[in-house]
């Protein structure tokens, strides 16, 4: 990680000694005491003639005097120094800011690698006590992470995050699970996962929960976990989400398992609705940016539309391994009319035409 966010920093060594003002007032009090003692040391006559009251009104005048100038040296180096922090401060908070401003800028036009150097520098410029701007940066740092792919230090910084913003660690657990199944490693994805459940405060599912889920169980498809991959596309379907992704992969472990029927249902249910969130998510990404205006990677009406043809195939596929090669057949070429030549289908095609 190239940013010191978080690094310790010793504070400066409080200086020993008296200050200018201690020594000043100190130095008044020793010339009052001299006057005392010579005032003792003169005739008893010479100190007969002064009264006490007067006395006590000159060394009250003295003391006064003394105190007056310790107190607005005091003042003086106070305004000072309050004037120096004001000046550093908003220095120091002006730099920051325009460090943040530097990376959306970066991050915005696709330099990620850029963005997150900005990243850096704003948080150390920050210092570790800044929580509130910490948080707000980290999370774009970790947005360029994603995007650059680096999809470890992105979950690092998803578990900076997590400790520093309590009120959102399963949040930021369950994105940390995404960025773990993006590197394929599926048994960090999966304790990320499970950790971000075990982090939930409420009966409500934190943001995150369903890509969290989605991540995890694909890293543990491709991982070949497929009894604990179907354990966490079922928890989502308890929980009420329909949703083509889990179906398909559903459909992709009961194949793994030989249920063929089971995995032509969820096939089929899988297409259904990915079919219906392709045709109803273009308006939503027309612009192609997302809510802070910066362009997104991939569209979700470009991913949907992905889900809809690796679905069709799939669709197709299955009944092939079902032994019904005419729907198999027809389902292939249908794939292929919409969606161009393609090499898989095309062999899968001409297979096909040997059996019906």
């Amino acid at each position: 990680m190239s940013s010191n966010y978080g690094a310790g920093k010793k504070m400066p060594r409080r200086q020993s000694g008296r200050t200018a003002p201690d020594r000043r007032f100190e130095a008044e009090r020793r010339s009052a005491a001299k006057r005392r003692a010579a005032a003792e040391s003169r005739p008893a006559a010479k100190r007969s003639g002064q009264s006490a009251a007067a006395r006590r009104k000159r060394r009250r005048k003295r003391l006064v005097k003394a105190l007056a100038a310790w107190a607005a040296c005091i003042m003086v180096m106070a305004g000072v120094a309050a004037g120096t922090v004001r000046v550093v401060r908003a220095v120091t908070t002006g730099k920051r800011s325009g460090l943040r401003q530097e990376g959306l800028e970066k991050l915005a036009q696709g330099d990620y690698s850029g963005a997150i150097a900005s990243f850096d520098a704003a948080l150390e410029q920050a210092g570790d006590k800044a929580v509130e701007f910490n948080t707000d940066v980290l999370c774009y740092r970790a947005e360029a992470e994603q995007r650059l792919k680096d999809y470890q230090a992105a979950a690092y910084t998803y578990n900076l995050l997590a400790g520093m913003d309590t009120d959102n660690t399963a949040a930021y657990g369950y994105m940390e699970a995404v960025c773990f199944g993006a590197a394929g490693d599926a048994e960090q994805a999966y304790q990320a996962y499970q950790d971000a459940g075990q982090a939930e405060q409420g009966e409500e599912r934190s943001p995150g929960w369903l890509e969290g889920l989605l991540a995890a169980g694909g890293a543990s498809v491709s991982a070949g976990q497929y009894e604990r991959a179907m354990a966490l596309y079922e928890e989502a379907l308890a929980e009420g989400v329909q949703n083509g992704q889990i179906y398909n992969q559903m459909g992709l472990c009961q194949m793994a398992d030989e249920d063929y029927e089971g995995a032509g249902d969820s096939f089929d249910k899988g297409y259904e609705l990915a079919s219906a969130q392709a045709g109803s998510s273009g308006a939503e990404v027309s612009e192609g940016q997302d809510a802070d205006g910066q362009e997104e990677p991939q569209g979700n009406a470009a991913a949907s539309e992905s889900l809809v043809k690796e679905l069709a195939f799939n669709r197709a596929a299955v009944r092939e391994y079902m032994g019904q090669y005419d729907e198999a057949l027809s389902l292939f070429e249908a794939y292929v009319s919409a969606y161009g030549e393609d090499e898989r289908a095309q062999h899968e095609i001409d297979f096909l035409k040997t059996r019906v």
